[in-house]
């Protein structure tokens, strides 16, 4: 049992500059319920389940809670605090167990949720659905009553993202409670209860059948359970010679061979796929792509030698790289500053890099007047995002690498991320998107290259 009296949460805490991001919840979630928690990015989805999991500070109202509660958090990076899988693992369960029971559970975690291959890795130094995967296991392993998961198959592929639903739903059998944060989607028919959040109000609870009505009828800011991706109607002008070409690349960690024998023309003013499973090696490629690593074979041709030419009077951008979690490279303590000091570091004046900044913004769907200001650690995982689309957006790069843009983000910012896509394109930028999203990519690019087996197809 959860109750929620009048909760408040204002961010950040006790600051004269505090957002409120949930206004007045009152809420009483059911042992053994299974509620779906869906708004659009910055509704307060992430700071309602913290709130819940009583690790997020209430400027007033009152929480009680009955039994364990284990909390995933949107972003699994920001949950390990080990050196190893094994060591992570380990951290999770009951200290009172003895050391063959410890074994034996971290084995049976291995196995049931594939980590046995890399249990001795770093956990930051595995994929993205590897590290939802590991998450994962750190939360069964510490057997709560109540499990609150905050947007749990944002970085999986189809496949792991039906083994975490089957996951989740054998918990639900054995009588734990299920809180699961989603944008939307098929997510939502698992639930038998949806909370709708809009600005850190609810504006709906009730059943699924009702929501989908609702939804429709008031135009609810959310993806409906079998909506497809929109297909992109942007023109699309002719593309010209290669930019990268990659022959016979390969690359590993270790021994662990993730690359092989590569072939591939990354063509100038196209906007390219790079798809695959968890762990086939996506972003190894965007990194090889890009000169962030170089092969362990073949040949990587680049058209542009360095990220930026510097000139008399400024420089260019010629090669920018958005990382899987762009906002963890965030160190400003405004969003303006954020996205202006690559404008800076160009030599670009502050007032030119102030106005790119905001029209920048504004493409992204962040209100200047209301982001400018803003520290961009109080924003949501979805609105951080935005700010770093908006980062890429303004610097114009001539090669653009994006790895996951799209995931946490909702109906909207997927539509905003098509948008400045579409305008980079058209001051003749090519944009290379890695995603395990086969739907997405299907809609928003030219053409799609897959991993597989480490070889492209």
């Amino acid at each position: 049992m959860i109750e929620l009296d009048g909760i408040t949460v204002s961010l950040p805490a006790r600051s004269p500059r505090a957002k409120t991001i949930l206004d007045s919840i009152s809420l009483a979630i059911r042992d053994g319920e299974w509620v779906a928690v869906t708004g659009p990015n910055g509704s307060g989805k992430s700071t309602l389940l913290a709130a819940m999991a009583g690790v997020c500070p209430v400027s007033a109202g009152r929480l009680r809670t009955e039994g364990k509660v284990g909390l995933l958090l949107q972003e699994p990076d920001n949950q390990f605090v080990s050196s190893s899988v094994r060591n992570e693992l380990l951290l999770s369960m009951d200290p009172s167990l003895d050391r063959r029971a410890r074994e034996a559970r971290l084995t049976e975690a291995a196995e049931r949720f594939s980590l046995g291959a890399f249990l001795e890795r770093n956990p930051h130094r595995i994929s993205g659905g590897e590290k939802q995967r590991l998450a994962l296991a750190t939360v069964w392993l510490a057997e709560p009553r109540v499990v609150l998961l905050d947007e749990p198959v944002s970085y999986l592929d189809p496949e792991e993202t039906a083994r975490t639903v089957a996951f989740v739903r054998d918990l639900h059998r054995d009588g734990v409670t299920v809180v699961w944060a989603t944008p939307g989607g098929e997510d939502l028919r698992e639930a038998s209860r949806v909370i709708y959040l809009e600005q850190g109000r609810v504006l709906f609870d009730g059943s699924v059948e009702r929501f989908e009505e609702e939804a429709r009828a008031r135009g609810f800011d959310v993806l409906p359970a079998g909506e497809c991706e929109p297909a992109s109607a942007r023109e699309r002008p002719a593309a010209g010679g290669a930019v990268v070409s990659l022959r016979s690349v390969s690359f590993g960690y270790g021994d662990h061979e993730v690359i092989r024998g590569a072939d591939a023309d990354i063509l100038e003013r196209e906007v390219l796929g790079i798809a695959g499973k968890n762990g086939a090696g996506k972003s190894t490629l965007l990194s090889l792509a890009s000169g962030v690593l170089e092969p362990s074979r073949g040949t990587v041709e680049r058209r542009y030698a360095r990220a930026v030419t510097r000139k008399p009077g400024g420089a260019e951008q010629n090669v920018f790289y958005l990382f899987q979690s762009p906002e963890r490279l965030f160190f400003a303590e405004s969003v303006l500053e954020e996205v202006a000091f690559g404008l800076s570091s160009l030599g670009v004046p502050r007032v030119e890099s102030e106005g790119r900044a905001a029209e920048a913004l504004t493409l992204a769907g962040l209100d200047p007047g209301e982001f400018l200001d803003r520290s961009p650690f109080s924003l949501s995982l979805g609105e951080m995002r935005r700010a770093a689309f908006a980062m890429a957006y303004a610097l114009s790069p001539k090669v653009l690498f994006l790895d996951e843009p799209a995931s946490c983000l909702d109906r909207a910012g997927r539509a905003v991320l098509a948008g400045l896509v579409a305008a980079l394109r058209s001051r003749g930028s090519t944009i290379v998107t890695a995603s395990h999203d086969a739907r997405y990519l299907r809609a928003t690019t030219d053409r799609v290259l897959t991993i597989r087996e480490g070889g492209l197809v």
